[in-house]
């Protein structure tokens, strides 16, 4: 019953985020995607209700000094949580500007494949950064694929990720990289999903 719910959550996120995404020039914000996760886990039992929509690091006691590891590698540290997604977002917003400006100034119907690449390399930067912060206590690999899907529906991509369950044996191993600082594989990896879809 929780897996069908999960699902229908699931679902209805990525129906949200594709039409917000295309009716919009909305700005990416932490409270964007603080909403996604709190629709992600609506009506699913979880070990704290503390959880749903709140990062690691803040006030609640179960999440002041809730420290996780991905892999063996370490993640943000609670306590650096918040200031690291504001550094992110920051980045994120002048990225987007950015990318805002590139896709003025092409044909709106033609998706040039500097351009798909350019959106790409922010794709693979969010969400191996995304993973790296670990800014939730649970989700974070289905929160860092749905603002893969936000990008990419912002610019006409297809949905190159399913948001559960997670993607195929490259997947793991190519953000495990990224979570380094390393995005090139998955950069890789996110256009060998464009190419083939």
């Amino acid at each position: 019953m929780a897996s069908t719910r999960a699902e229908e959550n699931l679902a209805n996120i990525t129906v949200g985020i594709v039409s917000a995404s295309s009716a919009s020039g909305e700005a990416p914000t932490a409270d964007m995607v603080l909403g996604w996760h709190r629709k992600m886990v609506d009506g699913i039992l979880i070990p704290d209700d503390a959880y749903r929509g709140a990062f690691r690091g803040s006030a609640h006691p179960v999440l002041l000094d809730y420290e996780a590891t991905v892999g063996g590698l370490p993640t943000t540290r609670a306590c650096e949580v918040a200031a690291e997604v504001d550094n992110l977002i920051s980045e994120l917003q002048d990225r987007v500007l950015a990318l805002d400006e590139l896709d003025s100034q092409g044909d709106p119907d033609v998706l040039t494949a500097a351009f798909v690449e350019a959106v790409l390399d922010t794709a693979a930067w969010l969400h191996g950064e995304w993973i790296r912060i670990h800014p939730f206590v649970n989700g974070n690999g289905r929160t860092a694929r749905m603002w893969v899907l936000w990008l990419c529906s912002r610019y006409g991509l297809p949905q190159l990720l399913p948001l559960r369950p997670r993607p195929d044996m490259v997947y793991g191993p190519a953000s495990y990289l990224s979570m380094t600082g390393d995005h090139s594989l998955f950069r890789q990896y996110l256009l060998f999903r464009y190419n083939t879809a």
